[in-house]
């Protein structure tokens, strides 16, 4: 889920989830990234970089997301 420490939220984050979870070697990991930056539910994440970065799904991961707009931005981004 988005909610690691830092916050699944930028691809660089994702690589180095993706990264790390190469060099463990221990199971197969799909990261989820953050809709929301910091999953603050205010500003939307750039979800195509996160996407191209490996991310297999979008979740605030049980913290709402403050605007209908914004989900419906997250929604037409997606």
């Amino acid at each position: 889920m988005a909610n690691t420490d830092p916050v699944n939220d930028t691809s660089s984050i994702t690589e180095r989830i993706l990264k790390r979870a190469r060099e463990a070697a221990a199971c197969r990991v799909f990261p989820i990234g953050a809709v929301s930056r910091g999953l603050e539910g205010r500003d939307l994440t750039e979800m195509a970089d996160q996407k191209a970065a490996g991310c297999v799904a979008f979740s605030d991961d049980g913290f709402p997301v403050r605007t209908a707009q914004l989900m419906r931005s997250a929604l037409e981004y997606a």
